[in-house]
Parts: structure tokens; sequence; C-alpha cells
């Protein structure tokens, strides 16, 4: 089954520390998108929908016994990467960051 990904909490390309959706469909994705820009003040039909990157990772999460056990949702752990201490420059963090493509409004065009 494909699942797809949304955030409106990313800043440009960025998508650290947002909150993630989940959708069945890309179009419900873009339509969750979509709803957050005013269709009065917004053209929509300029909107610039991509999948955003991360700057270091998505989350940060403190490395101790049971850290496998953080909420990751809507991910599952097949579905996300961890670097461990020492596999990143970030200290004693455990640094997850999904696998899948997380769709952004990267630009829209306001109406005039």
């Amino acid at each position: 089954m494909t699942k797809f990904f949304a955030t409106r909490d990313n800043k440009g390309n960025d998508i650290d520390r947002a909150e993630i959706m989940e959708f069945p469909t890309r179009e419900e994705a873009v339509e969750y998108l979509l709803a957050a820009f005013d269709p009065d003040e917004w053209d929509h039909a300029s909107a610039v929908i991509e999948p955003g990157g991360t700057t270091d990772c998505w989350q940060k999460i403190a490395y101790r016994d049971g850290w496998e056990d953080c909420d990751l949702s809507p991910f599952t752990l097949d579905e996300c990467s961890f670097r461990l201490p020492g596999h990143h420059p970030g200290g004693k963090d455990v640094w997850i960051t999904p696998l899948a493509d997380i769709l952004i409004v990267l630009d829209i065009t306001p109406k005039v």
C-alpha cells in the first residue's frame, strides 16, 4: 500500500522537527497542504508542491535504553533512518529521518 506524507511545518525546504501527517493518496496530501492557504488570498494553481528535506534530521531522541520505543508516528521503525551517536556530529542523541518523501508547499503565489 502506497502512503503519502505531508507537513505544513516546513521552514523553506526544511522539515526538521515538523509534524508530519499520513494520507492514502497524493491528492489528499495536496488538499491538506493547500487548506492552509485561503483561496481568496492565494493562487492554489501556482503552488509548488515538492518533497522537503532536512538540515540534520527530522527528530533527535536522547540515546538511552528503550529509545526504539519513541513515538515515530506516522512512521514505523522500518520507514526511518537512524544515526546513532558517533555516526553524526550531534552529540549523544539518535538522529531520526524518514525514508519517505514528505510533501511541502515550497512556493505559492499570493493573489493580487
